[in-house]
């Protein structure tokens, strides 16, 4: 969450993600039909698809809306002449179709169809949490990552849900109008988020290239001024290792109590225990989405060597940063990247060779990881399911499925594997409807409990209803200074402290129209200590209420 970017990997909705297979055309074969023996079969590949064309085999028209191998549903009589035309496609989607005639003699798999003029689609989603609420909403967070480029998809609303997501439940489109569906980035809820820095401090580093890497991470966490460049609900945690691992700096917002924990840091011994530095760093922190509790972190790691201690295995530091994005900036030339590689995609693996471009490095790995911080969604869905189990799925609404490679590095998978890792065509869960229950408007109000930063955003929304909304915010300062300005919409109120002391208000939020209402507190401090001293005591007495 860092406001001048950062990199990283990973991804509460509700929807069931599990078997929704795309066809690679409107019409694949199936095996189990019988299929006259006098008769043969057209197929090939197509690549470019952008949406859906359709195509016509000697008048008999079918649909075509996933790139890769396909196979018409349409058959041809042994001997017979063929042709293939293009009947429709999107405005501005070019097609040319190779070996579109000819006589078919024999089973045809030379089709060649591209096309071009608009931008391909290929995602992959992944699967953070899924959990249900009471009386009826189901909710899953997930990333949807572009498999082109590998960031996160970071512009996805409840408005724009059916361009990027299909969402189905026991196979069928879900109901418009008897049930609702919402999706909200995870960053403007009540998240907190840990960005973990581990440092390679082996004797194979020397003290001039450990302070260049200290610098490095100063200048993403402060300006130039010193100011803080971490959101309100992010966090900062350091580790170092040689032979040993040290957490030299507990989850911490604090810049000063940032710098100085790295301006402690010393070149170590000359072993490298980096299975064991990953295994810790990632045991750190807990990805978690749940009604109660969303928190979720990411791993940055700087290293110029190979695990040479042997003091943790690599299936155990494997075992630890599963579902969790990690990413490495490898200095010098020494590290095995293949084995890097094995931990997280080979997008998240930054090298250098001159330390001159650290920063420039760190920075673009810090805004890729930022792709997906931004790109963190929780999927809400309130179900009409009243009795019985059920099935919901969710799948991107792409052109290119997992069996099909965008890039060189899937290519390279596919040749290696026969398939694409870290690539999921959809999810699915299971769920038991008796005793849900109708839904009622909620307001939800969301926004970070205590901060250090200067200013802080909470957000209202009223949930579960088509109707409109009137908001009315009231703010009363129990102690300090904290002003407060609302958007035009009066959805988001800005928070900003006056003075360096605890300052504390509380917040209460009331849809005129519904009556449905939401509170909360807010304390702002310059240092972390303070909300320590008042951790055992009520809000309710902190604000004499």
């Amino acid at each position: 969450m860092f406001s001048k970017g950062a990199k990283s990997h990973f991804a509460l909705a509700v929807v069931f993600m599990a078997s929704l297979l795309q066809a690679c055309s409107g019409g694949g074969s199936n095996d189990s039909v019988e299929v006259d023996p006098n008769t043969v079969s057209i197929g090939g590949t197509i690549e470019g698809l952008a949406g859906e064309i359709t195509v016509s085999i000697n008048g008999s028209e079918e649909v075509l809306n996933t790139n890769g191998d396909f196979t018409f549903s349409t058959r041809v009589t042994i001997q017979e002449d063929f042709v293939i035309r293009l009947v429709d496609a999107p405005t501005g989607l070019v097609c040319s179709i190779e070996n579109s005639s000819g006589t078919a003699t024999a089973n045809i798999s030379n089709v060649a169809i591209s096309c071009s003029g608009l931008e391909a689609r290929a995602y992959s989603l992944n699967n953070l949490g899924f959990s249900e609420e009471s009386p009826s909403v189901l909710t899953f967070a997930f990333h949807l990552v572009n498999r082109i480029t590998g960031r996160a998809i970071e512009d996805l609303t409840t408005d724009n849900v059916t361009d990027y997501l299909i969402v189905t439940e026991n196979q069928l489109p879900i109901s418009k109008t008897e049930s609702f569906l919402e999706v909200d980035p995870l960053v403007g809820l009540n998240a907190t988020y840990t960005t973990v820095f581990a440092i390679d401090i082996s004797a194979s580093l020397t003290q001039a290239n450990l302070a260049q890497v200290v610098s490095s991470i100063k200048d993403t966490v402060a300006d130039a001024n010193g100011n803080s460049l971490l959101e309100a609900n992010q966090r900062v945690s350091i580790f170092t290792f040689d032979s040993t691992i040290e957490n030299i700096l507990e989850p911490s917002q604090d810049i000063q109590n940032i710098f100085d924990a790295l301006d402690n840091i010393e070149v170590g011994g000359n072993s490298t225990n980096l299975f064991g530095a990953i295994k810790q760093s990632a045991d750190s922190w807990t990805n978690e989405v749940s009604p109660d509790l969303i928190s979720y972190g990411s791993l940055i790691l700087f290293t110029d060597g190979n695990d040479n201690s042997e003091l943790v295995s690599k299936d155990e530091a494997l075992s630890s940063v599963a579902s969790k994005d990690v990413y490495f900036i490898v200095l010098g030339n020494e590290s095995n990247t293949d084995t890097l590689a094995e931990f997280t995609p080979e997008s998240n693996i930054f090298s250098i060779e001159d330390f001159n471009e650290l920063n420039t490095v760190l920075s673009s790995a810090l805004d890729f990881a930022k792709s997906y911080e931004n790109g963190l969604y929780v999927l809400s869905y309130a179900t009409p399911k009243r009795a019985g189990n059920h099935l919901l799925t969710i799948a991107p609404n792409d052109d290119y499925d997992c069996n099909t490679s965008v890039n060189d590095a899937e290519t390279q998978q596919m040749s290696d594997t026969g398939f694409i890792s870290d690539c999921i065509d959809s999810v699915s869960h299971n769920f038991d409807a008796n005793g849900y229950t109708d839904i009622s408007p909620q307001l939800e109000l969301s926004g970070v409990k205590t901060t250090i930063s200067t200013s802080a955003d909470w957000q209202a929304r009223v949930r579960w209803t088509n109707s409109d909304v009137d908001l009315s915010w009231q703010v009363e300062r129990c102690i300090g200074d904290i002003s407060y300005s609302l958007s035009e919409d009066k959805k988001i109120a800005t928070f900003e402290r006056q003075i360096d002391d605890f300052s504390m208000v509380y917040i209460k939020v009331t849809d005129e129209n519904s009556s449905v209402s939401e509170e909360g507190y807010l304390q702002m401090s310059s240092t972390e200590g303070d909300f320590k001293l008042v951790k055992n005591q009520r809000n309710s007495d902190l604000c004499n209420r």
